[in-house]
Parts: structure tokens; sequence; C-alpha cells
């Protein structure tokens, strides 16, 4: 085990006063709220000489049942006294979403750190994926996040006032920074998939279920005399599926020998 990834010593176990996740905007339902919010975050940051602001996106193929898969892309724009100051872009290989939002959140990281700067904020439409990112425990993408709590960890020993913040800005809201990397992303040519391309786990495993969920959809279109007996019909979109016995229990409740018999039934075909 690596020894950023042991229980107790792992950087956001050291560092947790330093490193901040900003969730408090989802309250916040109102899209001007949300505006409102970052804008005063990044107007902050940026009227500070040590402040830095960087947006990050990814831009990932999503027919994953397609025959022509194309690697992802992931971006990300640095600012700082609000001016440009570098972006990235990059093929990332065949991947999920939240693994191109990880790598392209790892390397924000590492390219922000390299600037002069005490104050580090990344605005990203999946929270989740910054955790991930700082999170040094066995997963299948925690080769880039050792690397990235690796020069963080470097970053915040130089110095006791730096402190690095994630903050969640919505797709939809189109909003400064975070849009600017995602356009740059989406704009990216789409490389198609060779031999040398880098492929995730994640990745494999959502093919694999997109492939048997075509299967057995077609299984049914083909089969319909099979409806209700190898196959579960939802005639209740959007509701959690409802056995045709729950009736009975309702109506014999009160019945104690029934529902003792219905036990021993139910315990005969599970065991």
């Amino acid at each position: 085990m690596a020894s950023h990834a042991r229980p107790g010593h792992r950087f956001r176990d050291r560092y947790w006063s330093r490193i901040h996740f900003e969730e408090s905007l989802l309250p916040l339902t109102e899209d001007r709220n949300f505006e409102l919010y970052l804008n005063f975050i990044a107007d902050m940051f940026m009227s500070d000489d040590g402040g830095l602001c960087v947006g990050t996106d990814a831009s990932v193929y999503t027919n994953a049942t397609s025959k022509k898969h194309t690697q992802s892309v992931a971006a990300g724009v640095l600012f700082s006294q609000g001016v440009e100051v570098n972006r990235f872009r990059w093929l990332v290989g065949r991947t999920t979403a939240p693994d191109a939002e990880q790598s392209a959140i790892c390397r924000a990281i590492e390219g922000a750190v390299k600037r002069p700067c005490r104050h580090i904020a990344i605005f990203t439409d999946s929270i989740a994926s910054a955790k991930r990112a700082l999170d040094t425990s066995l997963h299948l993408s925690q080769s880039h996040s050792l690397r990235a709590c690796k020069v963080l960890e470097t970053w915040l020993e130089d110095d006791p006032l730096r402190w690095i913040s994630f903050h969640f800005v919505p797709t939809k809201l189109k909003w400064r920074y975070q849009h600017l990397a995602h356009n740059y992303a989406a704009s990216a040519y789409h490389r198609p998939v060779d031999f040398g391309s880098r492929v995730t786990f994640d990745r494999l495993r959502s093919e694999s279920d997109s492939r048997i969920a075509l299967r057995w959809a077609q299984s049914v279109a083909n089969r319909p005399q099979h409806l209700g007996r190898d196959f579960l019909q939802l005639t209740t979109l959007g509701k959690k599926p409802k056995p045709t016995w729950s009736e009975a229990i309702a109506a014999h409740g009160k019945n104690k020998f029934l529902l003792w018999e219905l036990g021993n039934t139910l315990r005969d075909v599970i065991i």
C-alpha cells in the first residue's frame, strides 16, 4: 500500500483544514443565486495577487454501444488577476465522464501549483470527481490521485498560508471560467480509438452493461410472448416496481396463519 493511502496518513487527513469543497450552493435552486455567488468568489480570488482560478471540464463520446469509439478530451483554463495565463487540453483515451473529469482536475492541480500563487480555486461541474482526485485510497484511478496529491502536498508544505478550494458550477449555467473550459474541450477533435489508446476499467464495465441491456431489449422485442415471465415489464415509469402479491398481503394482513405460510414459502424459494 502506498504511504499516502494508509488510513490516518492520507492527504486529506493531514491537510483537511487547507482543502475546501464548496457544496453549499446546492440548496440554491435559482440560477441567478448560483451566478452571483460564483462571481463573488471569482472576484475575490482575482483581486488577490496570490489568487488563481481554474475552470475544468471534459468532453466524452457517450455512445457506448457504437463500434466507432473516440477518445475523451479533458481541458482546463487558468486565470490570474482576471487574465488568462494558461490553458491545457489533451486526449485521455476511452473513458467514462467521471474518469475524464478527474483527469482534468488532476492536470489542473499539477499546472496550478507551478504558478506563483497562494490560493487556488478550481471550478468544476463534478465535485465528486474533485473528491476522487484527492482520494488516495484504493480505486481504479488511484495512480492519478497519488500524483496530484504528491505535487499538491509539496506546494502546501512550502507555505503554511496556502490553500485550495473546489467549487461546483452547473454546466447549464454557462459560467465564465468553467464554460470556457467546456467549450475548449468540446471544440477539440475527437480522435478515434487506436491500439495505443488508454482505456479505463470503468469504461469497459459501462460498455459491457450497455451491451447486456441492449441484448435484453432485443430479446424482449423478438419474443413478446415472454413478457411477464423472463422479464419485468414496468407499467408505471418513475415508480418502484410493486409485486402483485402485495395487495393480497394487505387484504389478509390480519391473518397470521396466511402470513406464516407466505414467509415459509419465500424462505424455501430464497434458500
